[in-house]
């Protein structure tokens, strides 16, 4: 018999309260940079199983939260800005019974009860970010200058 897959992706913004973020000042070769991480999310779902009419269902939504960190750097008193979304992935896995299009809202509440997890992705990534702002903003310059 088939199994029925339905795929989905969507960025959850629901799911990722505005309060989820990291914001660093910055000092660097006589100016002043604001720094803001926050999550970018994206969601996939995928139905596996069947239903079968009156046969009971194996139906199950396995689903994975992919958690990257979008970086954004903004001179003072600017209002243009370098924004990157970086490499370090943080994935949070998931499943539960019946197919992923009837329990989207119960996957969506999950996601939001994830949210000291996110937080604490947010946080060390930018912790361990420093070193390339500088060079980003070094770069920036740089390309501004020519």
């Amino acid at each position: 018999m088939p199994v029925s897959a339905l795929v989905l992706t969507a960025a959850l913004a629901a799911a990722t309260p505005a309060s989820v973020s990291h914001e660093v000042a910055v000092q660097h070769r006589d100016a002043a940079y604001q720094v803001s991480y926050r999550p970018h999310v994206r969601t996939e779902m995928k139905t596996v199983g069947m239903s079968a009419g009156t046969r009971p269902s194996t139906e199950r939504c396995r689903w994975e939260m992919i958690v990257q960190v979008e970086r954004q750097i903004r001179r003072q008193g600017d209002t243009a800005s370098v924004d990157r979304l970086l490499p370090d992935a943080h994935v949070i896995r998931g499943d539960r019974p019946g197919s992923c299009t009837i329990g989207r809202d119960a996957i969506e509440a999950a996601h939001v009860a994830q949210r000291d997890k996110l937080q604490a992705h947010v946080t060390r990534v930018a912790s361990a970010d420093h070193p390339n702002v500088l060079a980003d903003i070094d770069s920036a310059r740089a390309l501004a200058s020519n």
